[in-house]
């Protein structure tokens, strides 16, 4: 396991296996931008956990569930998990 401090954009994630977004302040555009990164991952099944939840018409991101998970600026937050095949 890697833990990476860059830009998710700019990294090379090719063979990533499990993907975290904090992203409650993500613009739908960069929400898009994010799909296309991932969607670019060689090893397949791949689990992404996304503060956001993702738009239901991007094909191949399977949504599993939800999970409910600390956070410092709130006693907890909705996290959508994804499969992506």
């Amino acid at each position: 396991m890697a833990f990476r401090c860059e830009s998710f954009l700019d990294s090379n994630i090719s063979d990533a296996t499990d993907v975290f977004l904090c992203s409650t302040c993500y613009s739908t555009n960069l929400m898009r931008q994010v799909v296309r990164k991932i969607k670019e991952i060689k090893k397949r099944p791949v689990t992404v956990v996304t503060l956001r939840e993702f738009d239901r018409k991007h094909r191949g991101f399977k949504f599993i569930g939800k999970i409910r998970l600390d956070a410092s600026w709130s006693s907890k937050v909705d996290a959508s998990i994804y499969q992506v095949n």
